[in-house]
């Protein structure tokens, strides 16, 4: 029975995989898409000037809609990308570039910018929301995507990785193994420039599954099923869940005494 449950899988799978090409190649010869479009990413590797960061993130308040990453080490967040456009990002250095003065600053400009009225979009928002939370006691206003949580809305059957999901709305080729590069804390060009792909990245999947998911009218269900969930998994990542410790030991001597009895 489950190989046969496995089989199907598998063939569900495959036929979505299929489904899915076919459709990038609908829009391939339709569209004459010749390639992904060209990234624009600061970072301190080509900008070094906190008021070019600052003056860039200040613009990103007036976007209707921006996408947000970081990336972490051991508790802390290294650097920061933000993205209000595909074809733009910025990646905001945590790891001793700026001197604490400059890093209050760049705290206080990202802090106002999540706090706008702007729709906000991030991947596998649970993670990014509650490390931005316990690290920097930051609070996202108007977080409106998480493009994992949509992609299982739209297609349960396929993984819901970045990297996946760019293989299936984007012509980006694959560029995760980006990352193998970074293996310390202090990141250089390749880690940051990873980073503000990561944003523009889920900024263009993010637009694209949106138009998917209107389309399919399954949007109004992430909109009141889904979404309002998010708040309660950023809740139990950080608080826990209560344990009721007397039906627990109760439950126990129960599954014991039921295991005693199938071994006797």
């Amino acid at each position: 029975f489950m190989k046969k449950k496995e089989e199907e899988k598998r063939q569900d799978s495959m036929a979505a995989w299929t489904m899915m090409d076919m459709l990038k190649l609908r829009r391939i010869l339709i569209d004459d898409i010749q390639g992904p479009p060209k990234r624009d990413i600061m970072h301190w590797g080509n900008t070094k000037n906190v008021y070019t960061f600052l003056s860039e993130i200040k613009r990103m308040c007036d976007s209707p809609m921006v996408s947000f990453d970081i990336e972490t080490y051991k508790g802390t967040i290294t650097c920061m990308g933000l993205s209000d456009h595909p074809t733009r990002a910025v990646s905001v250095p945590f790891t001793g570039q700026f001197d604490l003065d400059e890093q209050c600053k760049l705290l206080l400009g990202i802090g106002e910018l999540m706090d706008a009225p702007n729709w906000k979009v991030a991947q596998n928002a649970s993670y990014d929301l509650t490390y931005l939370y316990t690290a920097w006691r930051m609070r996202v206003r108007n977080f409106w995507l998480d493009t994992m949580a949509l992609h299982h809305l739209l297609h349960m059957e396929l993984p819901h990785s970045l990297a996946f999901m760019t293989s299936q709305y984007t012509m980006e080729p694959f560029y995760k193994d980006m990352k193998k590069e970074v293996k310390v804390a202090e990141y250089g060009d390749v880690g940051w420039r990873y980073n503000g792909m990561d944003a523009c990245v889920t900024m263009e999947v993010a637009q694209e599954m949106l138009r998917e998911a209107l389309k399919r009218d399954l949007f109004d269900v992430y909109q009141e099923k889904v979404r309002p969930l998010l708040g309660a998994i950023c809740r139990t990542q950080m608080h826990g869940v209560k344990i009721d410790l007397g039906v627990r030991k109760r439950l126990e001597v129960e599954s014991e005494g039921k295991i005693a009895k199938m071994n006797a």
